[in-house]
């Protein structure tokens, strides 16, 4: 150990003598100053004292102690192998053959395959539109079949005064259930004149009923009137001509009669 300590204090003299050549180097450069400083504090006493006799000592053993446990062997656990599994060999996939012409035939069988379809549509297309208008149609016709007719009524038949002696007419009376309806189909009966017109009336043993008023003015057209009584409680039906202005009861210009019972 002292042979060591005598090496090192060899050392630290050279060490010394380096840095002493190297400061009186550096003593005329200002910009080494802390190269000295540094100089000084290796050539301090308290920096290169001796370490205590025992700590080389106490070093040693325990890295010897630390280098013989490493070198004691560990048995190894046993290791179980686990059994192999076979492993299928995957079947080598040939190299794909690219057709030259593939498209074009793609494209021709495709087009052959939709076509009868369109072929189809050409006639379901008109299929389709007959069997709606036979739908709606039937509809209609059922609708229609349904719906109440005019209902049945009893003709009588009008004739002409002195006023109108070529005048003739059909009255068809009918029930209904806001009342009675009266059509007349006149023939030869003049039109009235401006600022007159025709009015129907019906007359019975408890007074006179209007029935409504109409000018006649185009040939061959019906009329239709209403009653809120019963016909055959008033049985004559008389059409007078009117003048516009006078009150609204029956004129003694009776232009047709009718008796409504037979």
């Amino acid at each position: 150990m002292n042979a060591g300590l005598r090496n090192d204090d060899a050392f630290v003299d050279r060490l010394t003598a380096y840095l002493d050549e190297r400061a009186e180097r550096a003593s005329a450069d200002s910009g080494v100053a802390e190269f000295a400083a540094l100089a000084d504090e290796l050539r301090a006493p308290a920096t290169w004292s001796a370490p205590p006799p025992f700590l080389r000592d106490s070093i040693l053993s325990r890295v010897s102690d630390q280098a013989t446990a490493a070198a004691t062997p560990v048995p190894a656990e046993p290791v179980v192998a686990a059994p192999a599994t076979p492993v299928p060999a995957q079947p080598v996939a040939a190299a794909p053959v690219t057709p030259v012409a593939a498209a074009p035939q793609r494209q021709k069988a495709r087009a052959e395959r939709w076509r009868p379809s369109w072929g189809r549509l050409t006639w379901a297309i008109p299929v389709a539109a007959f069997a709606a208008a036979v739908f709606t149609f039937g509809v209609l016709a059922v609708d229609r079949a349904l719906q109440p007719g005019p209902p049945a009524g009893e003709t009588y038949v009008a004739s002409g005064t002195q006023l109108a002696p070529d005048a003739t007419a059909t009255v068809v009376v009918a029930a209904n259930p806001s009342g009675f309806s009266l059509r007349v189909q006149a023939t030869g009966l003049p039109a009235a004149a401006p600022g007159s017109y025709y009015s129907a009336w019906l007359h019975g043993p408890r007074g006179v009923v209007p029935l409504g008023s109409f000018h006649q003015r185009q040939e061959g057209s019906s009329v239709a009137l209403w009653s809120g009584v019963d016909p055959k409680d008033y049985t004559a039906l008389v059409i007078t001509l009117q003048a516009e202005g006078e009150p609204p009861s029956p004129s003694n210009a009776v232009v047709m009669t009718a008796t409504l019972k037979h």
